[in-house]
């Protein structure tokens, strides 16, 4: 039987920057010429600035400079039980167990379920993150979400429904 394994170390690439950034700079094109009918004169000047700077970024992010050959984005923490797949290994969908106030708690639970044979990590849920990143990993005191394989569900659920040690 081939073991399955999470798909949280997927990358998503083969994102183009170049429409988004056109778009800003025709943006800021248009407050340039009749901002100042809408806004009052600094803010026409600072608005313009802004929406040229996001213009400029996202057009030379896509440059040659920014292509990766080597290795994939690997997230701050390198978990150390992530390995590229065996022939035979497929992914396995996630599954959102629970979540906790912080990461230390989310961490404990992670080790206790891979302790006991549950494939688990946990994904930050920060306030100001709209889905995407950990941003668990840049502040602790930030909600985390524990994650697991979903052919492993039932047994974390029952593992979780089950009294601690004392």
């Amino acid at each position: 039987m081939a073991r399955r394994r999470p798909a949280y170390d997927r990358v998503d690439r083969g994102r183009s920057y170049r429409r988004e950034g056109a778009a800003l700079g025709v943006a800021a094109l248009v407050v340039a010429l009749a901002g100042h009918y809408v806004l009052p004169r600094i803010l026409n000047w600072a608005l313009f600035g802004v929406l040229l700077w996001a213009s400029v970024t996202l057009l030379l992010r896509d440059g040659p400079w920014g292509r990766r050959r080597a290795a994939p984005f690997r997230p701050v923490v390198d978990r150390p039980h992530v390995r590229k797949l065996k022939p035979g290994e497929t992914l396995d969908e996630p599954v959102k167990l629970t979540w906790f106030p912080n990461v230390p708690l989310a961490e404990s639970l992670c080790e206790r379920l891979r302790h006991n044979g549950i494939e688990a990590y946990y994904k930050g849920a920060g306030p100001f993150q709209a889905g995407g990143g950990n941003a668990a990993d840049l502040h602790p005191d930030w909600p985390a979400e524990v994650w697991v394989e979903a052919r492993h569900f039932d047994d974390a659920r029952r593992f979780l429904a089950q009294p601690a040690d004392r």
